[in-house]
């Protein structure tokens, strides 16, 4: 039973949609990755600042419309 839950788990990660996006302001930009599968995502943001400062962390949630 265990193995049939990982594959189905496997599966499901098979339909998710990555998505990128860059932003610059000045001599700084920011970098998010995100895995999109229904309404929920999970992800990476970077901050890269001169001087090869670098400031990371990961990113989860869920997404909902609003009327």
């Amino acid at each position: 039973m265990l193995v049939l839950s990982f594959a189905s788990c496997e599966e499901k990660r098979r339909d998710a949609e990555l998505l990128k996006y860059v932003a610059y302001s000045n001599r700084d930009s920011a970098q998010l990755e995100l895995d999109l599968f229904e309404s929920r995502f999970h992800g990476k943001l970077r901050f890269y600042r001169p001087g090869g400062e670098i400031d990371s962390g990961e990113v989860r949630g869920i997404s909902k419309m609003i009327p």
